[in-house]
């Protein structure tokens, strides 16, 4: 699956079910293709406190994946 469409795929379902989590393994993947983590987006300095927040901000980001 391509990675934008795993993105987004992951935040329509973090939207739409509050008790959803992203399985780590996922969450690691996402991580280490766009190299912005979760517990700290080191380009930004900005700590991102939930995955819903995470996952905004990586489709925001200025790049493509």
């Amino acid at each position: 699956m391509e990675l934008r469409n795993l993105i987004t795929e992951q935040y329509e379902l973090l939207l739409t079910d509050n008790n959803y989590n992203i399985p780590e393994d996922i969450e690691m993947e996402i991580e280490d293709q766009t190299g912005l983590y979760r517990d700290f987006c080191t380009d930004t300095e900005q700590y991102l406190d939930t995955q819903t927040e995470w996952i905004k901000f990586i489709l925001d980001y200025p790049m493509e994946f």
